[in-house]
């Protein structure tokens, strides 16, 4: 103390974290230590948070059940041709709604069998009969895409159509994974929600051949040249790789454990897992 100060005599003796508290006060170290965050919480009260919480809980949760899902339940369903009816507009005056466009792009419906079949396994507030009702329409979804969206090469591998035509005629073919990648989604979580094992399986096929194009660009018509600087498209680590593993991997291993044995084909994953 004599050579060096009382101040360093304290930090010596009692430590940086004491010596912190003794000078700044102990809110600056509760907040140095805790964060900003845990501090306001402190002071403030949790009693704010949680009533926030609850307020945009309930609210998205109104919305949800009074205004999204009966709208699209009442207004997408395509019930001469099966599938849905993704270009709505509706009339601000009388509420009337009015298809615009008959085109049926298969990631959008694929998008919508996925949203209906998790909607179904998570929703626990739905009563019985919407239960059914949500899962009727994700059938009818997923049983169109999987007969009109979906056809096989000649060298095997599975492909997706980008757009059909209301009764699911194809419209147009991309060279690009989009379609295969959604399609994936939607009937294997379809399958884990009615049960369905056959829509696991017809995933899991598809996604092979998913993983055979992101291998060999070309057979999507996609030929590498000499001047390729090797870059990749961002879907692909976008989509081959966060899409199956939350998606599909989930839904898959309870079902069908045999699969698990394709993980290691898949290093990318490990680091998510």
């Amino acid at each position: 103390r004599r050579v060096h100060g009382k101040q360093w005599y304290q930090r010596r003796v009692h430590g940086k974290q004491w010596y912190q508290r003794r000078v700044h006060g102990k809110q600056w170290y509760q907040r140095r230590v805790h964060g900003k965050q845990w501090y306001q919480r402190r002071v403030h009260g949790k009693q704010k948070t949680t009533d926030l919480q609850t307020e945009l809980a309930e609210r998205l949760d109104k919305e949800l059940h009074d205004r999204v899902l009966p709208f699209w339940l009442d207004h997408s369903l395509d019930k001469t041709n099966g599938g849905y009816f993704n270009c709505l507009s509706t009339d601000s005056v009388t509420g009337s709604c009015t298809v615009y466009d008959t085109t049926k792009h298969v990631w959008l419906q694929c998008r919508q069998v996925w949203m209906l079949s998790r909607l179904y396994m998570s929703d626990k507030t739905l009563k019985p009969e919407q239960r059914a009702r949500v899962l009727r329409a994700a059938s009818e979804g997923a049983q169109f895409i999987r007969e009109k969206a979906l056809f096989k090469r000649d060298d095997g591998h599975y492909r997706c159509y980008f757009s059909l035509t209301k009764e699911g005629k194809p419209l147009s073919l991309q060279r690009k994974i989009f379609s295969e990648c959604f399609f994936v989604m939607a009937v294997v979580i379809f399958g884990r929600a009615a049960k369905r094992t056959e829509f696991v399986e017809l995933g899991l096929e598809v996604f092979k051949s998913i993983q055979a194009y992101i291998e060999k660009p070309e057979l999507l018509g996609r030929p590498s040249f000499a001047g390729d600087p090797g870059y990749r498209p961002l879907n692909i680590p976008m989509y081959s790789a966060l899409i199956p593993l939350l998606s599909m991997y989930s839904a898959l291993i309870p079902l069908l454990p045999m699969y698990s044995a394709l993980i290691p084909l898949l290093p990318m994953y490990s680091a998510l897992i």
